[in-house]
């Protein structure tokens, strides 16, 4: 949830369409490593792979999210889960996100 300024983009795709975004996500993984040898960031890898897969979502709806506006979200299921990014940064951002676990 961003307090303020851009918020997160949610894509919302089809289960299936998850599927093929997440194994398209590994197969340029590891064709185009985001890290050396060294364990340094490729960046310019990481832009390519994020290039390729934007693509990957132009059949999604991408909703941009208001301030104070948040989500719950799968991240156990890689192929039921959320796809979503970060949004560009033009402006200060305060971002609230929390990690919870489930208790047994």
């Amino acid at each position: 949830m961003s307090l303020i300024g851009p918020g997160t983009l949610i894509a919302k795709c089809s289960n299936s369409h998850n599927k093929e975004l997440m194994e398209n996500t590994i197969t340029l993984g590891k064709k185009y490593p985001r890290r050396d040898e060294n364990h340094k960031l490729n960046t310019k890898n990481a832009k390519l792979c994020q290039k390729k897969l934007s693509k990957c979502l132009d059949s999604c709806t991408v909703h941009q999210l208001d301030n104070f506006e948040g989500v719950i979200y799968n991240i156990g299921n890689v192929f039921n889960c959320c796809v979503h990014s970060e949004p560009k940064f033009d402006k200060p951002r305060l971002f609230l996100g929390l990690v919870l676990s489930e208790i047994q």
